[in-house]
C-alpha cells in the first residue's frame, strides 16, 4: 500500500479534476455519476437518506456526488493526504453529515451496517482484491447495494500484456514513461479523452503502479452468493 501511494503522491488519479473545488465542475461531475448509476439500474433516489460507506474514497470526488444525491457519506481512505482533500471537498459542498477516516481497509471495523457500500478501483490496488469484497458484504445491510468496481481479469488482459512488454525491456519508471507513449500511444490517448486526466496520471495508474491484481469474474460471484 505505501509504494502505490508513492505512486500516487506524484500523480494521484483521485485528484485529477483540477478545478474541481468549484460548483460548476461539482455539479458536472454529479451529473454523470447520475447518469453511470442510471446506467447501472441504480436511481439517484436510491442514495437519498442512504447512509453511505466508500471504502477507498480516494480524494473524495465520486463520493461527493453521492452525497449530492442525498446521502450520508463515510469515507474511507489510507493516504493522509487525500483525506485532507476530500475534507476541504466536503467542507465546502456536503449538504449532509459526513465522516472521513484515514484508516486502512483491511484495519476498518464498524458494528454499523449500511445502506450502500462503495469500492470503485481500489481494491485491484490492495493486498487482496477479493477480501475487500468480503468485507464490504459484511458491512452492507440485508436488502442493501453494493457498488464494486473492479479489474478483471478477462478486461485487464490487453492492460497486463503492456505491463509485461514494458517491464520487459525498461530499467526504470523514466523509460517506462517514454515507451509507453511509443508503443502504446493509441491507447493512451483514448484513456486521456474519456477519463480527463492527463497522461502522466494515466501511465502512473496503469504501467508505474506497482500493485494490480484483477480478480476473477467467477470469485466476485461466488462471494457474493455466500
Amino acid at each position: 500500500v505505501d509504494k502505490v501511494n508513492e505512486v500516487y503522491a506524484v500523480e494521484n488519479p483521485s485528484t485529477y479534476i483540477k478545478t474541481f473545488l468549484n460548483n460548476k465542475s461539482v455539479k458536472k461531475f454529479t451529473e454523470n455519476r447520475k447518469d453511470l448509476y442510471l446506467e447501472l439500474k441504480l436511481s439517484p433516489k436510491i442514495f437519498k437518506d442512504s447512509d453511505v460507506l466508500d471504502l477507498g474514497a480516494g480524494a473524495g470526488q465520486n463520493t461527493i456526488a453521492i452525497s449530492q444525491m442525498g446521502a450520508k457519506c463515510t469515507l474511507i481512505e489510507y493516504d493522509k493526504a487525500s483525506c485532507l482533500k476530500s475534507n476541504k471537498l466536503f467542507k465546502k459542498f456536503s449538504k449532509n453529515k459526513y465522516t472521513i477516516i484515514n484508516k486502512d481497509i483491511f484495519k476498518f471495523k464498524s458494528k454499523k451496517k449500511f445502506d450502500i457500500v462503495v469500492n470503485n478501483g481500489v481494491s485491484h490496488h490492495t493486498q487482496n482484491s477479493s477480501q475487500v469484497l468480503n468485507i464490504a458484504c459484511s458491512l452492507v445491510k440485508k436488502n442493501g447495494f453494493i457498488v464494486y468496481g473492479v479489474a478483471t481479469e478477462t478486461g485487464m488482459f490487453q492492460r497486463n500484456l503492456m505491463r509485461y512488454i514494458l517491464f520487459k525491456i525498461t530499467k526504470n519508471e523514466k523509460e517506462i514513461i517514454e515507451k509507453s507513449k511509443i508503443l502504446f500511444k493509441e491507447s493512451l490517448n483514448r484513456s486521456v479523452k474519456f477519463s480527463g486526466r492527463t497522461i502522466e496520471e494515466v501511465i502512473a495508474d496503469t504501467f508505474i503502479n506497482p500493485k494490480f491484481a484483477p480478480v476473477k469474474v467467477k470469485t466476485i460471484f461466488k462471494i457474493f452468493k455466500k
